[in-house]
């Protein structure tokens, strides 16, 4: 993962490949994220050729300066790094 937002989640940076993530949970209510479902998220860039749409940071940066007051974001807890 390079950039995530809206989860949380536990990185072991020593753990074998495929086991350095755990406890994915959702943001802000830190429920689990469950294997066995399917979500709807967005992402900065698309693997896929022909995607129809804005970019999602055109979309966010407008919505941003349409705010009527100062953007404050709070410290992020959710991510924990473990040596």
């Amino acid at each position: 993962m390079v950039r995530t937002a809206g989860i949380g989640y536990r990185l072991r940076a020593h753990a074998q490949a495929g086991e350095r993530i755990e406890n994915l949970t959702k943001l802000p209510g830190r429920d689990p994220i469950e294997a066995s479902r399917q979500y709807v998220l967005t992402a900065w860039a698309s693997v896929n050729e022909n995607v129809e749409g804005p970019a999602v940071y055109d979309v966010v940066s407008e919505h941003i300066e349409n705010l009527d007051d100062d953007v404050h974001v709070a410290p992020n807890t959710a991510v924990q790094f473990v040596v």
